[in-house]
């Protein structure tokens, strides 16, 4: 889809994916910070219409959000737009009554992979929602792209693969694939045994 710029007689294509008006920004971020749950719904739903960069501290604004539905609205821009540097952000998620607010939480991690979730990831893989089970044990699997902070690559799938090994026997027959998919993912040699 393009929109159409007229200068000086001379009609210029630009593609409209990525490309925001300055203003809009502004725009978004005023509603977002708005009393009105309605408002904020509604800027956390055109977020996607940003470039990353742009979007990325007005989504990050949206997590944070009191309202599920806003932050499952920025939750789909953030993944619609492939924004990075935001996994830490809904490892609290992961605590939430809400299955939902869990299933958000382990679609981000699996799409941005950090290392402070891998504990919090095993303890959902008990989760009585198969949904946040599945996740979790799929964004476990990606901790192979997480950025160590504090241990060696290595030593950060060991431990997810850690947390996986103990779900193998899930009643979920899909929760079970997923945990072996990510085992094969993490390529840890203690993985190999159980799958045999």
């Amino acid at each position: 889809m393009a929109c159409g710029l007229a200068l000086g007689g001379l009609a210029w294509g630009l593609p409209s994916w990525g490309f925001s008006w300055p203003g809009e920004a502004t725009r978004l971020e005023a509603q977002l910070s708005s009393d009105d749950a309605a408002a904020r719904l509604g800027a956390a739903r055109r977020l996607g219409r940003l470039t990353p960069r742009v979007a990325r501290p007005l989504i990050l604004r949206a997590f944070a959000d009191p309202e599920l539905e806003v932050r499952l609205a920025a939750v789909e821009a953030a993944l619609t737009l492939e924004v990075n540097d935001i996994g830490g952000e809904v490892v609290p998620w992961l605590r939430e009554r809400e299955a939902r607010a869990r299933v958000a939480a382990v679609e981000v991690l699996t799409h941005d992979p950090v290392e402070s979730a891998i504990g919090p990831l095993g303890r959902v893989l008990a989760d009585a929602d198969p949904r946040v089970r599945r996740g979790a044990a799929a964004a476990l699997g990606e901790m192979g792209r997480a950025r160590a902070q504090t241990r060696t690559v290595d030593e950060v799938r060991a431990d997810a693969a850690a947390q996986l090994l103990g779900r193998l026997d899930d009643a979920d027959p899909a929760v079970r694939g997923a945990v072996i998919d990510s085992l094969a993912r993490l390529g840890d040699r203690r993985a190999v045994l159980p799958l045999v």
